[in-house]
């Protein structure tokens, strides 16, 4: 019967602004597994703080992490996805 082991934390790469006005910050659980949840953290943004349009998990097996480009010209953003790890 299938079920949960155990959860664990991933987290993916860290994104910076391309210049464009939206970018995208995933985490991706191992294959099998669910994204029970997850969030993000930031990098290098000092007293400015990045403009987070969803942070969600859309395929059930990341975490995604929607940022909008303010005039912060800094920073990155890291997501992060806490992972349900699934019996075969």
């Amino acid at each position: 019967m299938p079920g949960v082991l155990r959860f664990y934390t991933v987290e993916g790469e860290e994104v910076r602004p391309d210049g464009s006005e939206f970018y995208t910050a995933v985490a991706f659980c191992d294959p099998g597994d669910l994204a029970a949840g997850g969030g993000y953290r930031t990098v290098e943004f000092g007293d400015a703080a990045p403009n987070v349009l969803s942070s969600a998990s859309f395929s059930g097996t990341d975490w995604t992490v929607e940022i909008q480009n303010g005039d912060t010209g800094v920073g990155s953003v890291v997501a992060q996805a806490i992972c349900a790890d699934m019996t075969p």
